[in-house]
């Protein structure tokens, strides 16, 4: 049950990674069944996530998040301009949130505080076919690979970043195709996204 936290900060980190700016928006379903069952209070959820975001977004180098992006073309420096700096305030950082996550977890045990969200739908998820799982890997794996790979061929961050994500994002829409066109909001809001980059 106290592992809940970690599997949070797990899942926060390669998003961060892509500069997936909706973590939170992709967390919460997750994570509000993780600590209903670990009868964990919101917070300690929140400090693991929020934790993880910032210090993720800001510190690890490579990360094609907007705080990352911002100074390269400010500064002239590349995604992973300091990396041994970045990587040592990151692991320091990280470990911080752990202990801060352990000591939320420890006084929510002391205090006798459990789940504090109210009902949850454990359903989420159920009778959907996903992905195999290294095949939902490789969009992450792709704007990172892109972000830094071309950094130097394309001379600017920005284009480099934003190339990977546009082909990271066109390999989901071609994986997961099915269940984009699956509802009928969905099929007619790709549709007029297709034909506008057309």
């Amino acid at each position: 049950p106290t592992r809940t936290p970690y599997i949070i900060m797990f899942l926060c980190i390669p998003l961060q990674m892509a500069g997936i700016a909706t973590t939170p928006f992709i967390l919460v379903p997750i994570a509000m069944a993780l600590l209903k069952a670990s009868n964990l209070p919101k917070r300690v959820g929140l400090a693991a996530a929020m934790g993880t975001i910032y210090t993720t977004q800001v510190s690890l180098p490579g990360v094609t998040a907007p705080a990352n992006l911002m100074p390269t073309y400010y500064f002239g420096t590349s995604l992973t301009s300091g990396g041994i700096m970045g990587t040592i305030c990151w692991v320091f950082s990280m470990i911080m949130v752990v202990l801060y996550v352990k000591f939320l977890i420890w006084d929510a045990r002391r205090i006798g505080d459990g789940w504090d969200g109210g009902e949850v739908d454990e359903r989420f998820g159920e009778d959907q076919s996903v992905p195999n799982f290294w095949v939902s890997i490789i969009p992450i794996v792709l704007v990172i690979a892109i972000a830094v790979g071309m950094e130097d061929i394309l001379g600017d961050s920005y284009r480099s970043a934003s190339l990977g994500q546009v082909v990271a994002s066109l390999f989901v829409i071609i994986v997961c195709r099915n269940k984009i066109f699956l509802y009928p909001i969905f099929e007619r809001a790709s549709r007029v996204a297709l034909i506008s980059l057309g």
